[in-house]
């Protein structure tokens, strides 16, 4: 997992040199939210922006490296921690790419919040769903359910189906694209299919199998 974490660290360096860089640039005011038709519809001043965002950069990968390690299954973990530590190095990604999407756009390059968000969010979910397929029982990790943390042979069989569901939704995700202003409603009603199947597919698995 060596790679990994240096991978991420290399980017959060990168991250913090251009802040250092584009900070005096930036207007006081930034975008900080887009409504479902990609207008921008709040602002934060630059230093909350800058502090909030490249914190989380920072933040997040520590977090995921400490939570697993409190989990009780942790040896479930150990199991596809290097999975998981790759997923760590595209969710920081993700993060680093939508801070450096606003700060750009913030500084006059704005190009639609739809043509970047839709593809970067499918690209994630495509990752979870390789995960998915990996996972073993745990408390951190996955469709963390009563039943599916009842029952291992519950856990498998869903987190298979939560596997195809990430990973073929993200493909119909990325298509939203086309639908122009109503993308990203779109985008949200098949993601929400896509969590919902393996949650029903895991209740009904556990009604038939009592």
């Amino acid at each position: 997992m060596k790679i990994q974490y240096t991978i991420i660290t290399a980017l959060i360096i990168a991250a913090i040199i251009a802040t250092v860089y584009v900070y005096p640039l930036l207007p006081e005011l930034v975008p900080s939210h887009w409504n479902a038709l990609g207008e921008v519809d709040a602002y934060a001043k630059k230093n909350v922006h800058v502090t909030f965002m490249l914190g989380i950069c920072i933040a997040l990968p520590i977090f995921m490296r400490i939570l697993p390690k409190l989990d009780p299954k942790y040896k479930n973990i150990q199991s596809f921690e290097g999975d998981f530590a790759w997923f760590t190095v595209v969710f920081t990604l993700f993060m680093i790419a939508l801070y450096a999407y606003t700060t750009l756009y913030a500084l006059g390059y704005q190009y639609p919040i739809q043509s970047f968000i839709i593809p970067a969010m499918s690209v994630l979910f495509y990752t979870t769903g390789l995960l998915l397929a990996k996972a073993k029982p745990n408390y951190s990790i996955g469709f963390r359910l009563p039943w599916t943390l009842d029952s291992e042979d519950n856990w498998n069989k869903t987190h298979k189906i939560a596997a195809l569901s990430f990973r073929y939704g993200a493909f119909a995700l990325l298509l939203t694209t086309l639908l122009g202003k109503y993308s990203f409603s779109v985008f949200m009603i098949a993601l929400s299919f896509m969590v919902i199947i393996p949650i029903m597919y895991s209740y009904r698995l556990h009604k038939t199998s009592r």
